[in-house]
């Protein structure tokens, strides 16, 4: 399993093989992300918006349906370790992650990330599709 980032003229084919397992659109990609690769077969990957502040928020964190839970447990991995290296690299003050899942917040307070209480509010426009 090989931890790459993601270059859209190598990539593209395997984040279209991600985001089909799970039924979603591939939208704008921001420019920072990684993919996770078994031989030729996508197992995750996950993108890096720049936001104000030096903060960068996680986009688009997308698992493979068609693997196996491990595989896609050991490539979360790979992605949460370099997500921690790239702070440090990239010289990144914050990076902020959401979810419901007990699986991605346990995962995160083992990379060392603090949860926080809040709320989130979301505004839809029915007319946008």
């Amino acid at each position: 399993m090989t931890l790459v980032q993601y270059d859209a003229s190598q990539h593209s084919k395997h984040l279209k093989t991600l985001f089909e397992s799970r039924d979603e659109k591939i939208l704008e990609l921001p420019n920072l992300g990684w993919i996770v690769l078994e031989e030729e077969t996508p197992i995750a990957c996950l993108f890096m918006r720049r936001c104000e502040g030096n903060m960068f928020l996680g986009d688009m964190l997308v698992t493979n349906s068609a693997c196996s839970s491990n595989q896609r447990h050991e490539a979360l991995n790979l992605i949460g370790k370099k997500l921690v290296e790239a702070t440090y690299e990239l010289k990144i003050k914050y990076v902020a992650l959401f979810s419901a899942f007990d699986s991605v917040k346990n995962r995160c307070q083992a990379l060392g990330f603090t949860l926080l209480p809040h709320t989130l509010m979301i505004y839809k426009n029915e007319e946008c599709s």
